[in-house]
């Protein structure tokens, strides 16, 4: 249809394996991100060869932003790009930013926040996005810079909720050399082409230092690194529950944790253990490193009072802790 030959058939067997390991991903409805830039064109090129083996229905959706100069033909790009591979490319237009913030975290929150509502209107099964394994290496390794966990060393998931990240395991090179098979208009995003942010610093500088002065296949490394890791989080996820069901008691929408017991914990498990804790209570807090290390250091001290955090809190008396919910009169938290 679109990609042919060796290549292909060695990248399609690795977004294939990548598809397999996504539960309910057959006969699925999926929402495209389809910026026009080259890694969002070759995934929806990839998904329409894909299509008749996994029984796909695609819902391609072009973001607006109306903040370059450029936007206007990146959507005309976006529709044509549709339009050539058969399914209508949706647009929607992005709220103007208000906030004095970011601009590129700002444009990818706005980005899941449309293409979220967007996959709820149809309703489809999943966002898919573009990521490919270069991006997983620079994601690995900022995470490194600003000091992360075992889990910061996932990197990105292949599923995460409704966004999923078939192309992790295909190389940024196999893509450029298969869309020069084709003849669908792409172009090429100025931000990504800043050096001015941290990332922008790791993609031009510190990955070509690393593949030219120490290793050519780290890449590869830190995609195995990651690959690792899901795999221990993923150990670590069953022991941890088994830890929960064990050492707490859950009481109308509170955890209550014995102090006596919870120190008998291996220290790398009580750690888990209290992150786990807070993520029941409320799944989109995810405590940092230094926020836990807080955490069990006060527990550890038994002084009693309270901690308060993004939307969780911990309350120490008579030798046990209670978590719960934070009330709706706002605390400043601790971490």
């Amino acid at each position: 249809m679109f990609f042919k030959g060796k290549l292909w058939r060695k990248t399609s067997g690795e977004i294939i394996e990548s598809l397999n390991d996504i539960p309910k991903i057959k006969n699925g409805k999926i929402v495209i991100a389809l910026s026009g830039g080259q890694d969002s064109v070759f995934l929806l090129a990839s998904f329409l060869e894909l299509k008749k083996k996994f029984g796909f229905e695609l819902f391609p959706v072009h973001i607006d932003h109306h903040l370059l100069k450029e936007d206007q033909l990146y959507k005309k790009i976006a529709i044509k790009i549709g339009e050539k591979a058969g399914v209508e490319c949706v647009v929607l237009k992005a709220l103007s930013q208000k906030k004095k913030t970011n601009l590129e975290n700002w444009m990818r929150e706005e980005r899941y926040r449309l293409l979220e509502e967007y996959r709820k209107k149809i309703p489809a099964d999943f966002i898919a996005i573009a990521h490919h394994k270069k991006d997983l290496a620079e994601s690995i390794l900022l995470h490194l810079l600003r000091g992360c966990s075992l889990t910061g060393l996932k990197g990105m998931a292949t599923k995460r909720g409704k966004i999923i990240r078939p192309l992790l395991a295909v190389d940024k090179k196999d893509i450029e050399t298969l869309m020069k098979e084709t003849n669908f208009p792409y172009y090429n995003d100025k931000l990504n082409y800043s050096k001015k942010n941290t990332r922008s610093k790791i993609r031009f500088k510190l990955l070509p230092y690393l593949e030219k002065n120490f290793d050519p296949q780290i890449e590869n490394h830190l995609f195995n690194l990651s690959k690792t890791a899901q795999e221990h989080q993923r150990w670590l996820q069953k022991e941890v529950e088994k830890l929960v069901k064990k050492y707490t008691k859950n009481d109308q929408d509170q955890f209550i944790l014995s102090i006596k017991t919870f120190t008998k914990i291996d220290p790398y498990l009580q750690k888990s253990l209290l992150r786990q804790i807070i993520k029941k209570l409320s799944p989109t807090e995810e405590l940092s490193t230094s926020a836990t290390q807080k955490l069990l250091y006060w527990i550890n001290q038994k002084k009693g009072g309270q901690l308060f955090f993004k939307t969780t809190q911990a309350k120490l008396q008579k030798g046990q802790v209670t978590f719960s919910k934070r009330p709706k009169i706002w605390t400043k938290p601790n971490n």
